[in-house]
């Protein structure tokens, strides 16, 4: 359907991986608004929003039609606030487990802000300007790396994860947590491969990537 359709080109659009081609993390989460095309054949603004989730996964919201459009999705997506245009600039969604992410927008993304579970226990994400390579400075940048995870900290425990990135890029390097331990990340600037990982142990790990039968060093 049409929907689905919209779905694959948006996916094809928001392919940022801070972790190279095919990596994730858990806190990799944020949504994008895109327009559509109404039955007529013109575009419309603010038709979807499709959020982004840490394994990877995607999800499509109708803004019109105030539904998910994703099959098999029953989480609930609560507007919050709106602007003047009753565009939307604040959203919830509530997982059938009574876990609540907390999304804020900035231009036309949505940055996830907190994660609560029922026991409201909270989980908080803080963002900084990403690294927008070829574009002027002072001109805006693509929505999708118009911003990048800093620092993750959870209210409970008081543990927190700092993310440095490769100069330049977008590209994480390492992530320090508040006791002094750091995972290194050794993305390749070339092919975005993740090339190998450093442990707070010092213990390294290589990747290797295959098409058929050619895999590369």
């Amino acid at each position: 359907d049409n929907d689905n359709s919209d779905l694959r080109n948006v996916v094809a659009i928001l392919k940022n991986n801070p972790l190279g081609k095919g990596w994730s993390h858990s806190y990799h989460i944020y949504a994008q608004v895109f327009s559509g095309l109404n039955t007529s054949g013109v575009q419309v603004n603010e038709k979807y929003i499709i959020i982004r989730w840490g394994d990877g996964t995607y999800y499509l919201y109708n803004i019109p039609e105030q539904k998910f459009v994703t099959r098999g999705v029953y989480d609930h997506f609560i507007p919050v606030a709106y602007d003047v245009n009753n565009n939307i600039t604040e959203f919830k969604i509530k997982t059938k487990s009574l876990i609540e992410y907390s999304f804020y927008r900035i231009n036309n993304q949505f940055e996830c802000r907190q994660i609560k579970d029922r026991n409201n226990n909270t989980i908080t994400l803080g963002y900084e300007f990403a690294e927008c390579p070829g574009v002027s400075p002072g001109a805006s940048c693509f929505a999708t790396t118009a911003w990048r995870l800093k620092w993750v900290i959870d209210q409970v425990g008081g543990r927190q994860l700092t993310f440095s990135y490769q100069n330049g890029t977008n590209l994480i390097s390492e992530v320090k947590d508040n006791i002094g331990r750091t995972v290194k990340f050794f993305v390749n600037r070339n092919t975005h491969n993740l090339d190998s990982t450093r442990n707070a142990n010092n213990n390294s790990t290589k990747y290797r990537y295959c098409i058929g039968d050619t895999c590369s060093n």
